[in-house]
């Protein structure tokens, strides 16, 4: 993994911004116009804060720390397999995270659930 700068990161968000702006100003009807922009621009956030938070320099949500912890302990869980932590229930789950033109989720993003007692 790359060694990123909270520099880094502040280019990243500027850079997405503008491609967002460039996208929002768009009077034209190609729906896919910036596409690739735009998703390369959401793919370098998203990876210089992953590189920091897994770096120590970016301070993870407990939500992370909790998904990441579940994650270490159960590397090969699939949706809705329930696992124990600390006497508390959770069910993996996925979510799509962005889409083809055609409508298919282009990836998907794991995380743990809460279940109630």
């Amino acid at each position: 993994m790359a060694e990123y700068t909270l520099m880094d990161l502040e280019q990243a968000y500027e850079t997405r911004k503008a491609v967002e702006a460039k996208w929002e100003r768009y009077d034209g009807n190609n729906p896919n116009k910036y596409r690739s922009e735009r998703r390369a621009a959401q793919d370098a956030v998203l990876r210089i804060e992953e590189s920091l938070k897994a770096a120590g320099r970016l301070e993870r949500t407990p939500e992370e720390r909790l998904n990441l912890a579940l994650d270490t302990l159960h590397p090969g869980a699939q949706a809705k397999d329930v696992v124990e932590h600390d006497g508390v229930r959770y069910e993996r789950r996925f979510q799509p995270m962005g889409k083809f033109t055609d409508g298919q989720p282009e990836r998907w993003k794991g995380y743990w659930v809460e279940l109630p007692v």
